[in-house]
Parts: C-alpha cells; sequence; structure tokens
C-alpha cells in the first residue's frame, strides 16, 4: 500500500518547521513551526552553541511525536544552506543523528528557492481549487 502522508523537516537558522502533507491532494494536514534563534552564532562566525542544538533536539523529538502520531513513516530532515555555514555544523549534524536517529540533508540555496517556489505554487494551486 503506498504511503499516504509525508512529512518534512526543515531546520534553519530561525528554528525547525515541520510540514505534513497528504500526498493525493498536496494539501498540508499540519504546519508547526519552532523557533530557536541560531543565527546570531552563525552569522558572527560562532559555533553554534550546545544548548541551542540540544534545543533544537528536543524540538526535533517533539516532531517525530507528531509525525508518529499522524502515522506518517516517510520523511525527511533538510537543513539550511545557511545553518550548513555554522562552524560546527558537522556537530549540529551528529548531534541530531545521536539524538532522533535521522540524517540531515543539507540543501544548497539554490534547492532552498527551489522548494520554496515549489510550496507557492502549490498554494498558489490550492486556493484556486478553493475559490
Amino acid at each position: 500500500m503506498a504511503a499516504k502522508y509525508y512529512g518534512v523537516i526543515m531546520v534553519n537558522v530561525q528554528g525547525l518547521e515541520l510540514l505534513i502533507v497528504n500526498l493525493k491532494s498536496l494539501k498540508p494536514l499540519e504546519h508547526v513551526k519552532k523557533e530557536i534563534n541560531l543565527g546570531d552564532d552563525v552569522y558572527q562566525d560562532q559555533p553554534v552553541k550546545y544548548e541551542s542544538v540540544s534545543r533544537v533536539s528536543e524540538a526535533l523529538t517533539g516532531f517525530v511525536q507528531i509525525l508518529n502520531d499522524y502515522g506518517v513513516t516517510n520523511y525527511k530532515l533538510f537543513g539550511s544552506s545557511a545553518l550548513h555555514q555554522a562552524m560546527n555544523s558537522d556537530f549540529i549534524a551528529d548531534q541530531l543523528f545521536l539524538h532522533t536517529g535521522m540524517t540531515i540533508e543539507w540543501l544548497s540555496s539554490n534547492e532552498e528557492t527551489y522548494f520554496r517556489n515549489q510550496n507557492i505554487s502549490i498554494e498558489l494551486g490550492n486556493d484556486k481549487q478553493n475559490e
């Protein structure tokens, strides 16, 4: 049986975002954001603090619980290109894997733009259908 739902988690310098989508209708079922400021460290060429990485891990664990509540088995964790620029991005990736078992896939700025535009196009299509 094909999966009904797909989950995407994005970690960036502003925090985390979870989107669960119905694959048949492409309509979002759940959209959750958790703000955790990582940008101050990244943009000042400082390593992201352990406490901040720990907060991201805790939030990510909560997102995985939401995915489980919906029965979502297909999901992916992405990281923004800005966060990948952090001095300790390998440490961040390792900590997230150790706490959640999820491997982060770092996106380039071009990939981020592409996915953002895809999301906008889906949203616009859904708006037209609802008119």
